[in-house]
């Protein structure tokens, strides 16, 4: 049986090309024996609809194009999840605990041969019944999807009018002015059709695919679809250096007195600089991750931070 790991995640696709080629910005899709994942698809936790709503979640959303909106995600309870999965909706677990051994050791190989920190990786499962999917979208995270039954196809396509998304968005839906100001044209229309150089792929059983942020994606469930979405929410440049500015903030009285006059403004600017090229600033070898930043060592989460509040995927 092979290791856990990223190794056997991508099969016969070489790790080094993996990092030199696709990661964190291209997408890749490697399908192989399934045996090779052993412990994410025999998982306890995956054994029947009954074991995987037993486990704690931070939500149960339920989603169908019957819904007003063609979307959904309906906050249900566990046991209600069981019943719309039986009369067609889709269930997105959030953020399931997966409890057995097995599920865990592939989280935490996954986070040292990924380099990243320890608890990083967020997992939610997607069961669909056959049929129309999620409406195209893209979502704030990078993330690798396993699936583990069934087939379920994806159009997926490279995003030229955001890059490095820091929020989700769906095709056609008004545009917020928070993501607005991230597009490549601010004020431009966002794309409301895939591109023609999308490219379709059915998974199955053993594949996985490796979905950059802000990626186009929609899709179709074939047959009956239970597939893993192994969350990454990369720290960005942004997240690390406002942690690392929180901290310095908080731990120096200067900075923790109460802001009353905005004419200081210039001179409070020029005094962190002068603390910046002083070397005041601790620089940790690694960056600081969406979790602890901007501002907990503040007490408060601070501006722009992906993982303090729910982002809710759709697939």
């Amino acid at each position: 049986m092979s290791r856990p790991g990223l190794a056997a995640l991508l099969g016969a696709f070489p790790v080094t090309r993996f990092f030199e080629r696709h990661w964190p910005d291209t997408l890749l899709v490697q399908h192989g024996d399934p045996r090779r994942l052993r412990g994410l698809l025999d998982a306890p936790e995956f054994a029947s609809i009954d074991a995987l709503t037993a486990l704690p979640a931070r939500e149960w959303l339920v989603q169908s194009s019957r819904f007003p909106n063609g979307f959904g995600n309906v906050a249900v309870s566990a046991e209600a999840a069981a019943a719309f999965f039986f009369v067609g909706f889709t269930v997105y677990g959030v953020e399931p605990e997966l409890h057995s051994a097995r599920a865990k050791a592939w989280t935490a190989a996954l986070e040292r041969d990924l380099r990243l920190t320890p608890g990083l990786i967020r997992t939610s499962v997607f069961l669909s019944k056959p049929g129309p999917g999620a409406r195209m979208h893209f979502d704030a995270q990078e993330s690798f999807v396993v699936q583990l039954k069934g087939r379920k196809r994806w159009t997926v396509a490279h995003n030229r009018d955001v890059k490095h998304a820091a929020e989700n968005y769906i095709a056609g839906d008004p545009v917020p002015a928070s993501l607005d100001v991230q597009l490549e044209r601010p004020g431009a229309p966002l794309a409301t059709t895939m591109p023609d150089d999308a490219v379709t792929v059915t998974l199955e059983p053993g594949s996985i695919m490796y979905v950059p942020r802000g990626a186009w994606h929609a899709t179709e469930t074939l047959e009956e679809s239970w597939h893993l979405d192994l969350m990454l929410p990369l720290p960005t440049w942004g997240d690390h250096l406002q942690g690392l500015l929180a901290t310095h903030f908080h731990d120096r009285a200067p900075w923790r007195a109460p802001a009353l006059d905005g004419s200081a403004l210039p001179e409070r600017l020029r005094a962190l600089i002068t603390e910046l090229e002083a070397g005041a600033l601790g620089a940790p070898s690694a960056p600081t991750t969406r979790a602890a930043s901007p501002a907990r060592a503040a007490g408060r989460r601070g501006p722009g931070s992906r993982t303090g509040g729910r982002r809710r995927r759709r697939r």
